[in-house]
């Protein structure tokens, strides 16, 4: 008869002069591999880890995307100092991106959103918005 041992193995058993079909059988109580009844907390704990990890980077795309607006906003408003006139447009943008800093996961990526901001707080304040 072929039997499974454990996972990955196979055994294979012959009766003394009897033909028996094959089967599958459980291995009893006494057999079981070692650590199987751990599995399922570390299953879990893994589970809830991915599950953090997943919401981490999340958080870290919505600053990142963030951070990304800022840039834009402080670019456009360059280009138009450069060409000699303010845009109270792009200003407003800038001021609402400046009141809703999301906050991210990974330390550096929090640092540099916030120093965006700031940043964007010092070009509303010379504008005395």
């Amino acid at each position: 008869m072929i039997s499974v041992s454990q996972v990955g193995g196979i055994s294979i058993e012959r009766s003394a002069g009897r033909q028996t079909q094959a089967g599958f059988r459980l291995p009893a109580a006494s057999e079981a591999l070692p650590g199987s009844r751990t599995s399922a907390p570390a299953g879990l704990e893994g589970m809830l880890a991915l599950q953090e990890r997943e919401a981490d980077a999340a958080r870290d795309r919505g600053a990142r995307r963030h951070g990304q607006s800022l840039l834009r906003e402080l670019a456009a408003l360059q280009r138009a100092l450069l060409d000699g006139g303010g845009d109270a447009a792009c200003l407003q943008r800038l001021a609402a991106l400046g009141r809703a800093t999301p906050d991210a996961a990974d330390p550096g990526l929090a640092a540099i959103v916030r120093s965006l901001a700031v940043r964007a707080a010092v070009e509303l304040a010379r504008r005395g918005l």
